[in-house]
């Protein structure tokens, strides 16, 4: 679609040496400033949840546009990139579980578990000006759950966040970026706007998003701003012959 915007996905925001981020889910705090400072020196129009919902369906957007996502709900959100984010005017949407509110992300290993923002954080990031979504009730992979089950994960979980924080959520993103058809109906039967995948996509229930973490450079940053990033690395999940030709289409993009 003509001037599609890039939906950019984030995790944590700190400081973390590898050994408590076997994910590289952690930017540094540096880093994620400078990013965000390109992003506006570069005129990049950063969306709001409305506004990217508008241009789903069918308002037309001029030049280039960006909507910034954080999975998972980390404090380190709240305390680091939510105050970069309020110095630039951006807004983003923090999609989080509201089953593990308060609590760690128990869903990795040991090593990586990170504070999660409880009913207050999440207050105070939303009047921070960024929107809550859902991203299932406790990050359990909605990929092979049945309908009962995709209920807790899509309504329920929706209904649970706006008993504790007053918010309801219009937006969701797929835990570990799973989803499947079943998946997408009940996203869709629970009146949810849209879903994020991340490059496994399908349609309004399961849209691309790229993802930023600790070991991006500069460069790699700005490659993956490449409107041909995201078919890139798709092909690069499909074959060794298609790999080598999808580096180097990445390869010939601009510096």
């Amino acid at each position: 679609m003509k001037n599609a915007p890039i939906v950019l996905m984030y995790h944590g925001i700190d400081n973390v040496d590898s050994a408590h981020d076997a994910e590289n889910l952690f930017v540094p705090v540096n880093a994620f400033h400078q990013q965000m400072e390109y992003l506006k020196r570069s005129g990049y129009r950063i969306l709001s949840e409305n506004e990217y919902l508008d241009w789903l369906n069918g308002r037309p957007l001029d030049g280039k546009s960006i909507l910034l996502t954080f999975d998972d709900g980390y404090t380190s959100v709240l305390q680091n990139a939510a105050p970069i984010l309020g110095k630039l005017r951006m807004p983003g949407i923090c999609y989080v579980c509201p089953g593990l509110l308060g609590g760690r992300s128990t869903w990795m290993e040991p090593a990586s578990w990170h504070e999660l923002m409880d009913a207050a954080g999440l207050t105070e990031i939303a009047n921070a000006g960024l929107t809550l979504g859902i991203h299932g009730h406790d990050h359990t992979s909605m990929q092979s759950l049945s309908f009962q089950d995709l209920t807790k994960h899509t309504g329920d979980a929706r209904a649970l966040l706006e008993e504790r924080v007053g918010v309801r959520a219009q937006t969701l993103a797929y835990p570990y970026g799973q989803h499947s058809p079943k998946s997408r109906q009940a996203v869709s039967s629970a009146g949810f706007e849209c879903a994020f995948a991340i490059y496994e996509t399908a349609g309004r229930w399961a849209l691309p998003r790229v993802d930023i973490n600790s070991v991006d450079t500069p460069r790699t940053f700005r490659l993956k701003l490449k409107s041909i990033y995201p078919t890139a690395r798709r092909a690069m999940s499909v074959a060794p012959p298609v790999r080598r030709a999808a580096h180097k289409l990445v390869g010939l993009a601009k510096r």
